[in-house]
């Protein structure tokens, strides 16, 4: 029998909508995720009461006590007013073990952890170029702009000028 992941149950009344369910793969039901990381980050920014949380997030008071003790879900525009309240997305007050001192971030949105290049080939270093770099770097060349070439060939003049005599290994992948 496969197992289910999440499942779900929705009520509508006049005044709320609720939504119970289980994020796929985390194991807590979202209103208990919810409720603990807002107790998280209200601890360590000092709220101690839905009245002062009301006064930072600009949230109804019931709304935030309903959320922060788990009396019911919140909808997903409110989630999203909490967040920007707390200057975070809403997402990431969805991510179990959440740490408030360090949110989580997107892999690719982090400016703080710069790319990873790789450093530009030299006798001294490696001692020769690969064939597969010196092919995307032809490819790249011929598939750019008048004005990407451009620039492709200024860089290369300003590089530091090394010994041209570096052999070029055969690429590891035959085509």
């Amino acid at each position: 029998m496969p197992e289910i992941l999440s499942h779900t149950r929705d009520m509508s009344t006049h005044k709320r909508v609720y939504f119970y369910g289980i994020v796929p793969s985390m194991g807590l039901p979202i209103e208990k995720l919810l409720a603990e990381n807002l107790g998280k980050i209200f601890a360590q920014r000092g709220i101690t009461s839905a009245a002062k949380a009301q006064e930072v997030l600009r949230v109804p008071k019931s709304t935030i006590d309903r959320a922060w003790h788990c009396r019911s879900m919140a909808r997903l525009d409110t989630l999203g007013e909490v967040a920007a309240g707390l200057k975070v997305q809403p997402w990431q007050l969805l991510v179990p073990d959440m740490d408030p001192k360090e949110m989580p971030t997107l892999s690719g949105e982090s400016a703080a952890t710069p790319a990873k290049q790789k450093p530009p080939a030299s006798p001294t270093t490696v001692g020769q170029v690969d064939a597969d770099e010196l092919m995307q770097l032809i490819s790249a060349f011929s598939h750019a702009t008048a004005p990407g070439r451009e620039q492709i060939l200024r860089m290369a003049r300003s590089a530091p000028k090394e010994d041209a005599s570096v052999g070029v290994r055969p690429a590891s992948n035959k085509r």
